[in-house]
Parts: structure tokens; sequence; C-alpha cells
């Protein structure tokens, strides 16, 4: 009886050994799985990082994407607006050039006139010196003619 006991407190002795075996095995394997876990929790921590990093990114290229296309939109309704007051310029030189044109043609119609009546007042003048001239000595004559008629007369 005593060699059973024995012999079965070998065997629970082994088993016993056989169990703090597995129980290492397994604790070393729970201690892998732990530290593979814990990996795992960092590398999903960090691509949620990762990824909410982009999503920030993304926000500020969308809103930078927007303020350039009001600027683009701002800067192609500048552009409209300078081609209009281009073109306004355009149609104001035109005519402004036109009006000039119109009155360099009346200022030299009016310098031809001026010389024309420049030209025709020295002879003129000379007329009207000449006719003055004669209507003094004409009526230095009538003068005399009247006192020689009065002295004949008394």
């Amino acid at each position: 009886q005593l060699h059973g006991l024995e012999a079965t407190l070998l065997g629970v002795r082994g088993e016993a050994t056989e169990l703090e075996a597995c129980l290492a095995a397994a604790t070393a394997e729970h201690a892998v799985a732990a530290s593979e876990a814990a990996a795992a929790l960092r590398e999903e921590s960090a691509l949620r990082s990762e990824a909410e990093a982009r999503q920030e990114a993304q926000q500020r290229l969308s809103k930078e994407l927007e303020l350039a296309r009001a600027g683009a939109w701002e800067a192609d309704e500048r552009a409209a607006e300078i081609r209009r007051k281009e073109e306004e310029l355009r149609e104001s030189t035109g005519r402004l050039r036109k009006s000039m044109g119109d009155s360099e043609a009346r200022l030299a119609a009016v310098q031809r006139a001026h010389r024309e009546l420049s030209a025709g007042i020295g002879p003129t003048l000379q007329e009207l010196s000449a006719a003055r001239a004669q209507l003094q000595s004409d009526r230095a004559t009538a003068m005399g003619l009247r006192l020689k008629i009065q002295e004949s007369q008394r």
C-alpha cells in the first residue's frame, strides 16, 4: 500500500511538475501575447494619430483650396474690371484723338482765315489812310470854297 501511495504521490508530483511547466509556458505565452497586444495598441494609437493628422491636414488643405478658389475668383473679377476699364480708355482715347484732329483742322482753318484777313488788312488800311487823306483834302478844299463864296457874297 505504501508503494501504491508513493507511486500515486510520484504521479501527482509528476503531474504537478507538468502543470507547473504548462503554467510557466502559459505565463510566458501570456506575457508574449500581452506584449504583442500592447504593441498592437501602440500601433493602433499611432495609426489613429496619423489618421487624425491626415484628416486635419485634409481639412486645412480644403480650407486653403476654398481660399485659393475665392482668391482666383476675385482675381478674375479684377482682371475683367481692368479689361473693361482698358476698353473704356481705348474708346475715350479714340474719341479724344478724333476731337483733337477736328480741333486741329478747325485751328488750321482759323489760322488760314487769319492769314488771309491779315493779308487783306494791309492794303485796306492803306486805302483807308488814303481815303482819310483825300477826305481831309476835300474838306479843306470845301472849306476854302465856302470862305471864297462868303467873301464873294460880302
